[in-house]
């Protein structure tokens, strides 16, 4: 009997570690320049990774150092707390247009559209069957949730017009475990700063125009004294 629970707590592992389980952790800061600045972690749980190699398992479909493309402003790296295994990113100034996640089972984006800045998205880490839902609810396999998480923060710039996730003040929190599907759905209302060089023109011209009356004020000034003198 001992050989049998073993070998099902073993084919469980490996199960668990193909459909996912996993620690995912991004928090990102979204600035009025339309550039994302922050980190990424995707991690496996170790224990399950092990076991995997172990028992014969393709460990490649554990892989997530394709979720973010690589681009300026993107570093990649590998990850390992002592629990989890993976890839970890940073960013630094990305623009939006270069800042998106995609893959089968996870997708995240920032856009601008006029003034405001629509987040959306998914996280699904059911593993796409009922496995993952079966193994949370398990006596036997639920103890191997207990350091899963699945959390994703985004500040933004502007006032956070509507959201589904938790809000406080300009930042939005999403959280979850493994087994659930996570949507991401925020607008936050945050109009485009004027470009440096409008700025600039711009100062330049205010300065040209006080130039100018200054210059017109002390003509005029001179030629009143001038005016007085010949009277």
């Amino acid at each position: 009997m001992k050989r049998i629970f073993a070998a099902l707590a073993a084919a469980l592992l490996v199960t668990m570690a193909t459909t996912g389980c996993m620690k995912i952790n991004m928090n990102l800061n979204v600035a009025a320049n339309d550039t994302v600045s922050g980190s990424a972690v995707l991690g496996f749980s170790k224990e399950a990774v092990d076991a995997l190699k172990q028992y014969g398992g393709d460990t490649s479909k554990l892989d997530s150092k394709g979720l973010f493309q690589s681009r300026p402003g993107v570093t990649v790296k590998a990850f390992d707390d002592g629990k989890f295994v993976g890839t970890q990113y940073e960013f630094k100034g990305v623009p939006l247009k270069n800042f998106a996640a995609a893959s089968d089972s996870t997708s995240l984006s920032v856009i601008r559209k006029g003034d405001n800045l629509i987040v959306s998205g998914s996280l699904d880490s059911t593993g796409g069957d009922s496995t993952v839902a079966d193994a949370k609810t398990n006596p036997i396999t639920e103890a191997f949730f207990k350091d899963s998480e699945l959390k994703v923060v985004v500040t933004l710039p502007g006032e956070i017009k509507s959201t589904n996730g938790v809000k406080d003040g300009n930042t939005i929190t999403w959280s979850g475990q493994i087994g659930d599907k996570i949507s991401f759905d925020a607008v936050a209302y945050s109009p485009k700063p004027l470009d440096p060089l409008v700025i600039a023109a711009i100062a330049g011209a205010v300065v040209l125009v006080g130039a100018g009356v200054i210059v017109f004020v002390n003509v005029r000034k001179r030629k009143k004294l001038v005016s007085e003198a010949a009277e």
